[in-house]
């Protein structure tokens, strides 16, 4: 029996994860994919094996962990490097969420499941989903955010920006968009609103997308 397949993304420092927590709060299972990231790549796995192969021991710390902000840093500047990582990483995060997906369903049906997916489009992944919500703030929300959040420069934080699809794309290619540039009540209304929708569309469809 197969179910609706809901996706949850977003422009960096849009808030995608505090509306993600909302949505855990009304009831939702998340399957988050930055957390799965987390995991594969803790030290031993068999992605943390590979990572460690092309990045070398200079890359992680003297516990073994990636060291995360700096290679953050490192790819926006090259943007080859970051398609090596990827080519690593991504098989690991889908085979797991996937494998997350199977046993919510079999085990809870009843419950909606968000797959919360930071690089949907830029994936090109979104072709595996029903229905698809952005978190969405102007892009120069998204630069001030940024800033404060990670102290680093305009400059670098535009650079972070423009490795992914513009904010303004994603939005145009969703089935329901939060704008996240208001107050967190003002988010916290739109995101009760989906919910509402959510149960209405959260039940059993016969295989293959819609």
């Amino acid at each position: 029996m197969a179910y609706p397949r809901i996706a949850l993304t977003g422009g960096i420092a849009s808030g995608k994860s505090t509306v993600s927590s909302m949505l855990k709060e009304l009831g939702c299972e998340i399957i988050d994919a930055d957390q799965i990231a987390r995991e594969i790549i803790q030290p031993g796995t068999n992605c943390w094996k590979r990572l460690r192969e092309l990045l070398g021991p200079a890359a992680f710390s003297e516990n073994g962990s990636l060291k995360r902000m700096e290679l953050r840093m490192k790819i926006a500047k090259d943007p080859e490097l970051r398609k090596r990582i990827n080519a690593i990483t991504h098989p690991y995060i889908i085979e797991s969420m996937e494998e997350t997906w199977r046993k919510h369903i079999t085990s809870h049906p009843e419950r909606i499941v968000i797959f919360d997916i930071p690089l949907l489009f830029e994936s090109r992944r979104s072709d595996s989903f029903n229905f698809i919500i952005v978190v969405y703030v102007p892009p120069e929300v998204q630069i001030a955010r940024l800033i404060k959040r990670d102290r680093i420069s305009y400059d670098e934080a535009a650079k972070m920006i423009d490795m992914q699809i513009p904010i303004n794309e994603k939005a145009r290619r969703a089935d329901w968009i939060i704008d996240n540039s208001g107050s967190f009540e003002q988010t916290k209304k739109q995101v009760h609103q989906l919910w509402e929708h959510l149960k209405t569309i959260w039940s059993p469809i016969k295989e293959g997308l819609s």
